[in-house]
């Protein structure tokens, strides 16, 4: 009983307990519930001396990000304990102080204290003054510019200027909100108060835009950010932000990849090579596996791909990650490419890792006559067995058991050469026998933990044909197809972090292969509330038809967002909105993108009038019918007018009438006014007739001819659209779109299937519009007043036109649709 108690051994035995007490000492806020992650929290603590007292929240979480990020997991422990009484002590307080420390921890296997601090800053102070020196310097170099575009100017761009100028190395350390403050601080000294002018930011980037225009400035490029070239093909085309990410700061050039060990850098020769064949431009690549309809996740890639090889003056490569034929579709290489157009995006070329086939067998031969990849004929579960006890060695310290290597891993290279043989020569059954890498098993890196580099299948390539019966890996494709293409900046998501560490896999046989190195770095994924964004669960959803295929407006495949109405400019600016982080447990909310489209929307949509439940209306005193001239945009004159007639009959949303009134009711009821839209006229509702079934079946009413005269001393509340009998048309349905799920975070649930929404599609009918609506097309977008906004669907036909709601408007958000006319 009174047996002491390690604190690994409580901390597991009592999870919720520890956990509970740990991230309250730390002010960790995300929930954690991995009995090992609280074990190396703990130690990590204790290292950093807040275990018992705690800590700000600030420590908490940098604490937290090193046991948890998967650059942190890979140190050992010593250097996890070093690097935590620096974050203790408060040497390390910043995200920058801690990347540039994870990144020198991880380059060596004998750290050293004085070595760390130089590394991550510790003890470099900037001034204000020094500070505000190097930003006069630079406002003063750039006088010309920003006196042209005044508070438009590119603070982003100028901050850049700032850290990439002289003292950079110093000035890397400054504090962001320091180096912000004393910018705006300059900026505003040059140009003096805000104008009228400078606050209307709309009509000064139209003046902008023509200036640079006039001097011949968009011809050349320099002001694409204003006025983007149109890809060829690429249809409806967005405009491209030429802002540079805050992201790229951190990116060598390709002139500076160059160095010794670790593997991350390029040794003198092998650089000087690559620049020859680029001419030291920059390349990145955009990767798609074609196994699958494109995803707005892929569009914040592209945004990130494209947009800094073009803001660099470099070039961008599309290729097909092909090395799964099981999965790819004539289908989907066209998908893709019609996609990257559809953003505005030029690729510089169109590749195919399968092209490379021949070449790829040629170095796993070199590898494996090298010593390292070896044939394994372990079984899956045997696999995880051995990668199971590697893992327990590495947990207790310890060294790797003879027992988690696989029998084959020390086979002569003659034996392997000849199994691989065999294998090309399709004499091996699928997942008899597979080429793996032979790593460090004694890494705490798992990608130095014998990954797979070749496997057996028996299955017809889309490109290659049956000229292959054996396929690479993404582990062995990935990195020497970069290294081949030259491309000079691998960007990924994080979930590659591990492998393209110093000391991961991609790095690691690069080195092995002798092979140019590109530069690696990786960011959040995009993940949006109440939707999947996962490859396998969008296949999931559309080959089990829980949705009506990969253009379902419900989900955001690129072709599903174009079907709900979104456009490449909606996209885009999405994207370039949320930016870049590494912050991964990120969960943008939905409404985020629908901000965006309705920000667009309200400003290009055409307006017209619908009602979707009509409830039919009689004017009793109305006389000879009235003309109306509505507008179809109440902003931009040049969408022009169209003719209406108020005739004696004429129909609203009986949603906007009620039996009995409430003060905070803008609808029309028994005994009060409402205006219509358009005409100009106040309406009365004297009698109301109802159906057998008590529901209300049309309203009797009397119009105020005089309300214009009344208008300048009395409004009423309300303000409703309105459909006439002698213009309407019915719409063969209206499709009601809403979230797809019923959780926020859809990808912590186990059962995720479960959580679809059973309201995520309302099939309106019976709908009335103006006769105007049969003038769209579909992909035509539309404002119906006071409902939303609308695009045409594909699906319209004879039977009339068909809408699929975009986006509500701000004002309806609390607005029903009346049950009697919804069918689901």
């Amino acid at each position: 009983r009174d047996r002491q108690i390690d604190p690994d051994e409580r901390l597991c035995a009592s999870p919720s307990r520890g956990m509970e007490a740990m991230l309250t000492l730390l002010q960790i806020g995300e929930p954690v519930d991995n009995p090992k992650v609280l074990v190396a929290l703990e130690q990590v603590a204790r290292a950093a001396g807040v275990a018992e007292l705690g800590c700000s929240k600030e420590v908490g979480m940098l604490l937290y990000k090193l046991v948890t990020s998967p650059k942190g997991k890979a140190l050992a422990e010593g250097h996890q304990q070093m690097l935590a009484r620096r974050i203790g002590s408060g040497d390390v307080s910043r995200n920058m102080q801690f990347e540039a420390a994870l990144t020198y921890l991880a380059s060596t296997s004998a750290p050293a204290e004085s070595e760390l601090c130089a590394a991550a800053g510790v003890g470099v102070t900037i001034s204000e003054g020094e500070v505000a020196s190097a930003v006069s310097a630079l406002v003063d170099s750039e006088r010309a510019d920003i006196l042209e575009a005044r508070y438009l100017t590119n603070a982003g761009l100028m901050l850049r200027k700032v850290l990439t100028g002289a003292n950079a190395e110093r000035l890397k350390w400054a504090d962001p909100a320091m180096l912000k403050a004393a910018l705006d601080g300059a900026i505003a000294s040059l140009l003096g108060p805000k104008t009228a002018e400078d606050l209307d930011v709309k009509a000064a980037r139209s003046a902008l835009a023509a200036k640079k225009a006039a001097k011949g400035e968009a011809a050349n490029g320099a002001s694409s950010a204003l006025k983007p070239k149109p890809a060829s093909g690429s249809g409806d085309v967005a405009p491209l932000a030429e802002e540079a990410s805050g992201a790229e700061r951190k990116f060598r050039m390709p002139s500076e990849n160059v160095g010794e060990p670790p593997y991350a850098l390029n040794k003198p020769e092998l650089l000087e090579a690559h620049l020859k064949a680029t001419g030291g431009k920059v390349i990145t690549r955009f990767p798609p596996e074609p196994n699958g309809y494109l995803h707005i996740g892929h569009a914040k890639a592209m945004n990130m791909n494209f947009g800094f090889a073009r803001r660099a003056g470099g070039k961008t490569i599309l290729r097909y990650d092909d090395t799964n034929p099981e999965a790819e579709e004539d289908e989907y290489f066209e998908m893709i490419d019609k996609e990257v157009k559809w953003l505005g995006h030029t690729y510089a070329e169109k590749t195919y890792s399968s092209t490379h086939f021949e070449t790829l067998h040629k170095l796993a031969v070199k590898l494996i006559k090298s010593g390292d990849a070896y044939v394994c004929q372990q079984t899956p579960e045997q696999v995880k067995a051995s990668r199971q006890l590697i893992s327990e060695a590495h947990h207790a310290h310890g060294p790797v058991p003879d027992g988690a290597k696989s029998p084959w891993r020390d086979r002569p290279v003659a034996e392997n050469l000849r199994e691989f043989e065999h294998m090309r020569q399709g004499r091996v059954a699928e997942g008899e026998a597979f080429l793996r890498f032979k790593g460090d098993l004694s890494s705490s890196n798992p990608n130095q933990w014998d990954l797979s580099a070749y496997r057996v299948k028996f299955t017809h390539h889309p490109a290659s044909g049956s000229g292959w019966c054996i396929y690479p890996t993404y582990d062995f494709t990935h990195c020497v197809i970069d290294s081949i293409e030259n491309v000079t900046h691998s960007l990924c998501t994080l979930e590659f972090e591990s492998r393209q560490a110093a000391d991961g896999s991609y790095y690691w046989l690069l080195e092995k292969l002798g092979m140019y190195k590109p530069q690696t770095w990786e960011y959040a994924r995009l993940n949006i509330a109440y939707t999947v964004l996962s490859k396998r669960r969008l296949n999931t959803l559309v080959m089990k038809k829980h949705v009506e295929g990969w253009d379902d407006p419900r989900l955001l495949t690129l072709a599903g967002l174009r079907r709900r109405g979104y456009s490449s400019e909606t996209i885009n600016k999405f994207c370039e909105q949320i930016g870049v982080t590494r912050a991964d447990s990120v969960l943008t909310n939905y409404e985020v993108l629908e901000g965006v489209a309705r920000n667009e929307l309200d400003l290009c949509a055409r307006r017209l009038m619908a009602v979707l439940s009509p409830l039919r209306v009689t004017i009793t005193n109305l006389g000879a019918p009235v003309p109306v001239l509505a507008r179809n945009h109440p902003k931009d004159d040049s969408m022009g007018t169209r003719e209406l007639t108020l005739t004696e009959t004429f129909y609203i949303d009986r949603s906007d009438f009620r039996l009995e009134d409430d003060p905070n009711y803008y609808g029309l009821a028994p005994g009060k006014e409402v205006g219509l839209k358009h005409a100009g006229f106040y309406i009365r509702c004297d009698e109301v007739v109802k159906g057998t079934d008590g529901y209300p079946t049309e309203l009797r009413v009397s119009i105020d001819l005089n309300s214009s005269a009344r208008a300048k001393r009395e409004q009423p509340k309300g303000v409703l659209q309105w459909v006439p009998e002698n213009n309407k048309t019915t719409l063969a349905e209206v499709r009601l779109y809403n979230h797809l799920f019923t959780v926020p975070n859809v990808g912590a649930e186990a059962e995720w299937l479960s959580c679809i929404s059973p309201d995520s599609l309302e099939r309106v009918h019976g709908a009335l519009g103006e006769k105007a609506v049969l003038e769209c097309k579909p992909g035509d977008r539309v404002q119906f007043e006071r409902v939303g906004f609308f695009v045409c669907d594909k699906d319209s036909g004879e039977a009339g036109p068909v809408f699929n709601r975009i986006v509500g408007l701000k004002e309806s958000k609390e607005k029903v649709v009346a049950a009697p006319a919804k069918k689901r």
